[in-house]
C-alpha cells in the first residue's frame, strides 16, 4: 500500500462506494423510529447524502490531488491538519470496530450460533489484513466482481416473495406525522450515508479527478435505491415487526419456499452480506492506516496494519455487551456522535477553502 503509487479508476471508485454503503446497513434494520413510513425516511437519508458527499467531492475537486489531511493541513495549517487526521484516523477504526461486531452478531445468532466469537473475530481478522495489504486497487477488483451479486440478490427476492407482500401494511400513511419520518432519516443519513466521508481520503488515488463527482454521485443514488428496495420489502412481508426484529433482511430470506422445491436462500444471501461488510471493514482499515501515516509523514502504510488491525478487533469486542446495546448505540449515540466527522469538520474546512479564494483574488 505505498502512498500515491496506486490508482483506481471511476468504476472502481463506483463500485467500492457502493459495497461500502450497503455494507452492514443492509443486515441491520434502518430507520426503525419511523415505523412502516421509513421509507420516506430512506428518500430524505438519500437527497441529505447526495449533499453531504458533494461537499467533500467540491472540497476535493478545490485541491485535486491532495488528501482530506493534506487539505486540512494546507487550509488551517500543519497542526490542526494533523489534529483533524489523527481524528479521522480514530472514526475510520471506530466505525471498522462497529462492522465487525454487526458481522460477527450475525454470524453467531442466526448461522453458527455454537461457534466461539474468537473464531469468527480471527477468521475476519486474517482476511481483513490480507486483502488490505494487497492494496485499494485489489479491494476495488473485489468491489467490482460481488456488486452485482447484490443486486441480483435483491430482484431475486422481490421476484421469489411478490406473494408474501401486502401493499396495505404502507397504510396509514404519516400516522404518527414528519417527526418520526425526520428521525429516522438522521439515523439512515448518519448510518451508512454521511459515513462516506472517509472516501475523501481515497479521492486522491483515483486516475482522473474529473470522475470524482459522477462515481460519488451513481453510487450514493443507486445504493440508496437497493437499501430503499430492501426496507420495503421487509415492510411488506413484515408490516411495523420488521423495525422490531434484529436481522429483518436475513428473516426475510428464510421465509421464501416456492412449490417446497426453491427455499433455503438465506445462506447464499448470508455470504453475499458477509462479503459486503468485510469490504466495508476493509475500507476502514485502509482509510485508518493512510490516514495515519500520512499525519505521520510515514513512507508506508503497511507498517500500521498489523497493529490496527489488532486495535480494530479488541474495540469490535469491547464495545457491547449484547445487541440490546448494539441497536440503542446505532440509533441514539451514533447519529449525534458522527455529525462533526461527517458534516461539520468537511463543511469547515470548504468554506475556509472558499474564503482564502475570494480573499486571494
Amino acid at each position: 500500500m505505498k502512498t500515491q503509487v496506486e490508482k483506481i479508476s471511476g468504476s472502481g471508485l463506483f463500485a467500492l462506494l457502493f459495497m461500502f454503503l450497503v455494507g452492514s446497513a443492509i443486515i441491520l434494520p434502518r430507520g426503525s423510529v419511523a415505523g412502516h413510513d421509513n421509507w420516506l425516511s430512506h428518500l430524505l437519508a438519500i437527497i441529505a447524502g447526495l449533499g453531504a458527499t458533494m461537499l467533500i467531492v467540491s472540497l476535493y475537486q478545490k485541491h485535486p490531488g491532495l488528501s482530506f489531511i493534506e487539505i486540512a493541513e494546507t487550509q488551517l495549517g500543519n497542526l490542526a491538519g494533523r489534529l483533524i487526521g489523527l481524528l479521522y484516523a480514530w472514526y475510520a477504526l471506530h466505525l471498522g470496530a462497529l462492522v465487525m461486531r454487526n458481522l460477527e452478531e450475525l454470524t453467531l445468532t442466526v448461522v453458527l450460533p455454537k461457534t466461539p466469537p474468537l473464531m469468527v473475530k480471527a477468521t475476519l481478522f486474517l482476511l481483513l489484513i490480507w486483502i488490505v495489504y494487497e492494496g485499494i486497487e485489489v479491494i476495488c477488483r473485489c468491489a467490482q466482481a460481488i456488486m452485482f451479486l447484490v443486486i441480483l440478490l435483491l430482484c431475486i427476492s422481490y421476484l421469489l416473495q411478490a406473494s408474501d407482500m401486502n401493499i396495505d401494511f404502507f397504510l396509514p400513511l404519516l400516522d404518527r406525522g414528519w417527526s418520526p419520518v425526520l428521525e429516522g432519516a438522521l439515523q439512515i443519513f448518519s448510518f451508512p450515508f454521511g459515513e462516506a466521508v472517509l472516501f475523501a481520503m481515497i479521492f486522491p488515488y483515483l486516475q482522473k479527478s474529473k470522475d470524482a463527482s459522477p462515481a460519488v454521485r451513481w453510487a450514493i443514488l443507486i445504493a440508496g435505491f437497493v437499501l430503499l428496495a430492501d426496507t420495503v420489502r421487509n415492510v411488506l412481508v413484515f408490516s411495523e415487526l420488521s423495525d422490531r426484529l434484529q436481522f429483518p433482511s436475513f428473516l426475510a430470506f428464510s421465509y421464501i419456499s416456492v412449490a417446497d422445491f426453491l427455499e433455503r436462500l438465506e445462506p447464499l444471501a448470508f455470504v453475499v452480506w458477509m462479503l459486503c461488510g468485510f469490504l466495508k471493514i476493509s475500507v476502514c482499515l485502509f482509510v485508518c492506516s493512510d490516514a495515519l501515516s500520512r499525519t505521520l509523514k510515514s513512507n508506508s502504510s503497511r507498517t500500521f496494519l498489523f497493529p490496527l488491525g489488532l486495535l480494530l478487533a479488541w474495540l469490535s469486542q469491547l464495545h457491547y455487551r449484547n445487541q440490546a446495546e448494539m441497536y440503542l448505540f446505532k440509533n441514539e449515540v451514533w447519529p449525534y456522535y458522527s455529525l462533526p466527522f461527517q458534516l461539520l469538520i468537511p463543511l469547515t474546512l470548504l468554506l475556509v477553502s472558499i474564503n482564502k479564494k475570494s480573499r486571494s483574488t
